[in-house]
């Protein structure tokens, strides 16, 4: 969490980064929730939520003038879709680790 803050802090212009402080703020806790609920761990959620908020500060004139709806559906894509990813990056590094464990057998 603290890396996530120190990341917002980076951001220079201040309406953008007001816009992804406030994502923090009330989205932060759902978005662990739901990196949690695909990865069924909490180091990886945790990892899932960074590189989300990095994608949000990459990409926060996306986020400047929506509605709260828009913001939570929006932020719910951006968590679910690095969730996915880091699952299946995970799951191919699993898969890699067995066959080359097979193979020395």
């Amino acid at each position: 969490m603290l890396m996530i803050l120190e990341l917002i802090q980076t951001i220079e212009n201040d309406d953008e980064r007001e816009v992804v402080e406030r994502i923090f703020h009330q989205y932060y806790k759902y978005m662990m929730a739901r990196a949690q609920s695909i990865l069924n761990n909490h180091h990886d959620a945790e990892d899932a939520v960074m590189e989300t908020f990095c994608r949000i500060s990459e990409n926060v004139k996306q986020f400047v003038h929506l509605d709260k709806t828009e913001t939570a559906a929006l932020v719910s894509i951006y968590t679910r879709n690095v969730a996915i990813n880091l699952y299946n990056r995970k799951k191919k590094q699993r898969e890699i680790f067995d066959m080359s464990g097979e193979i020395e057998s």
